[in-house]
């Protein structure tokens, strides 16, 4: 799959293949996304996604978007199936384009076939929707509904933002994780026979404070742990979330090396105990069930 960034509406990335492209903001490869992927890869030319990065909410906002996959997640998951990546670099200029210049942008660039949902809309104040893409061979895909709502992005996010990692896996067709770089932490783990990973999580959505059952993926290894997501209010108080995993079965060196860490299920919310020991007590009986669930799995 090759990787073009676009920086203006006026770039030309293509002018040899016809090309099939599949437009959208894409934030969570989801079964909605799934469904639109489909279509785009029964049509009999060349494949690509056309996105935009940063997210337009950040531009627009003027605030951090956190990301339910990031840029280099859309690529390990399309790697396979895509011919094209385009990445459009979102700025103040490309959201004040006008729908004109958008679809003069795909015609510059050999954009035969359009593959999207019924509610896509492009250009300044979103002026542009599908009605206005009459000059390509469009492909609009309904709706993918799950018990009888819509399945989207926005859902997928309220549910992380809840703690629901389950019913979000399920909307996502895959387990939700964030990649980020093992850092030191204060080594409290250590302390109490539950040492952990320390997380850099970067532009990630979190899930809600509290612990769950998830694995890692190290070196393409999967390995199964107990994760938290907190404050830690019995000790040490932090003044925004951290992210460690508790790793079953590996002891080897984790510093400075990015690792994948995975949900499956929330366990419990976070809570403040009134000791060390009532702490510990309660980490066992979490990790005991964690380690129920992993045997159920591999079972």
């Amino acid at each position: 799959m090759k990787i073009i960034e676009v920086n203006s509406l006026q770039d030309v990335f293509n002018k040899n293949d016809k090309l099939a492209i599949m437009l959208g903001d894409f934030d969570g490869m989801h079964k909605g996304h799934k469904a639109l992927l489909k279509t785009l890869l029964s049509i009999n030319l060349k494949h690509a996604l056309l996105t935009f990065y940063p997210h337009p909410l950040e531009i627009l906002l003027n605030k951090e978007f956190k990301y339910l996959d990031l840029v280099s997640d859309k690529i390990e998951l399309l790697d396979n199936c895509l011919d094209y990546l385009i990445i459009i670099n979102t700025s103040e200029d490309i959201l004040n384009s006008s729908k004109i210049d958008f679809i003069k942008f795909l015609k510059n660039n050999y954009i035969s076939d359009v593959v999207c949902g019924k509610d896509f809309s492009f250009g300044k104040n979103k002026e542009g929707s599908i009605n206005d893409l009459n000059a390509f061979n469009c492909h609009i895909i309904d709706d993918v509904m799950n018990e009888n709502v819509r399945i989207s992005s926005s859902l997928i996010r309220n549910l992380i933002k809840e703690g629901n990692v389950e019913k979000a896996n399920f909307l996502l067709g895959r387990d939700y994780f964030i990649k980020g770089v093992v850092t030191k932490g204060n080594m409290l783990g250590r302390t109490i026979n539950f040492p952990t990973a320390n997380i850099s999580y970067s532009k990630y959505l979190m899930p809600a404070r509290g612990v769950y059952f998830g694995y890692a993926v190290i070196d393409n290894n999967k390995y199964y742990g107990m994760i938290n997501i907190g404050i830690n209010p019995t000790f040490n108080l932090l003044k925004e979330n951290r992210l460690e995993i508790n790793i079953f079965d590996f002891s080897n060196n984790l510093y400075d090396k990015e690792i994948k860490v995975c949900f499956i299920k929330k366990i419990r919310d976070e809570k403040k105990f009134n000791s060390k020991e009532e702490l510990v007590n309660e980490l066992i009986k979490n990790k005991d069930e964690c380690f129920k669930l992993a045997k159920e799995i591999k079972n």
